[in-house]
């Protein structure tokens, strides 16, 4: 599949660096390309800290890659195959909802954010990769002790009108 990269981060101690072990050997199990880096961790950084590694490293490879659907994973997880859905689709955003919740519950009656973190990908249109762009200058701008979900979100809110998903 040439036409997508799925990315991930993990940090130096044993259980993620174990994960990124085993989701390397999941990926390459199932032919699928991707780009999974080590991040260095700070005395004193906390988890939400580490979370918000996501939105540079996920523009770094949009950016790498510009045309490659890019699908986020967190290191922690493991895929059973590439839906074809996914390889194939031509929305700019594809995730699973906040709370994985059913289309019936769609929306942010039953949840603050939209979308869940942990497994998103992106496609190469102009106004996809925006967001990306605009979460990740967003995360690098803000004091904000958040995680990366919040980022994602805000980017998402100012761009979702413009986006298919």
């Amino acid at each position: 599949m040439t036409n997508h990269i799925i990315c991930s981060f993990y940090t130096n101690n044993s259980y993620y660096k174990n994960h990124a072990k085993e989701l390397q050997k999941n990926l390459d199990d199932l032919g699928l390309e991707y780009f999974i880096e080590e991040v260095e961790t700070s005395e004193g950084e906390e988890w939400a800290d580490i979370c918000r590694r996501k939105e540079p490293i996920l523009m770094k490879v949009c950016q790498k890659f510009p045309d490659k659907r890019v699908t986020w994973i967190d290191v922690d997880c493991r895929i059973l195959e590439l839906p074809e859905f996914l390889e194939n689709s031509s929305a700019d955003i594809v995730g699973f909802q906040r709370g994985f919740s059913p289309p019936i519950a769609i929306g942010y009656r039953h949840h603050a954010r939209f979308w869940e973190p942990c497994f998103w990908s992106v496609g190469t249109s102009e106004t996809a990769r925006k967001m990306i762009k605009d979460a990740a200058k967003n995360e690098a701008t803000s004091s904000l002790h958040a995680t990366d979900d919040y980022f994602f979100e805000e980017a998402w809110r100012a761009n979702s009108d413009l986006l298919t998903f």
